[in-house]
């Protein structure tokens, strides 16, 4: 998608967001990133613990947006920096809309 595209179905999609929606954020070909919406366009997620790529111990490493890391925070950011040139979706298909019913 070219980048006004990107950012126009960005905002479409940040314009429906409820919080505790998923958000799903692709670059590339994999959806590679994910947050949960917290609401006034900020985003909870997780983010590598700052040493991009960089893996001490390789037997407790995971990996975000394709880098790995042995360390992690929770981070609360805007939406705009952690979708960055990605192409975000809202992904609530695993929620059960009446739970307690």
């Amino acid at each position: 998608m070219e980048r006004c595209l990107v950012e126009n179905h960005n905002r479409l999609v940040l314009d429906s967001l409820e919080p505790g929606d998923l958000i799903a954020i692709k670059d590339n070909i994999l959806y590679s990133h994910w947050a949960v919406y917290a609401g006034d366009e900020l985003v909870i997620h997780m983010a590598g613990n700052g040493q991009e790529g960089v893996v001490s111990n390789s037997g407790y490493s995971f990996s975000i947006a394709g880098k790995s890391f042995d360390k992690c925070v929770v981070k609360i950011e805007s939406f705009w920096k952690v979708v960055a040139n990605g192409i975000a979706k809202k992904n609530n298909k695993k929620d059960k809309k009446n739970m307690y019913d």
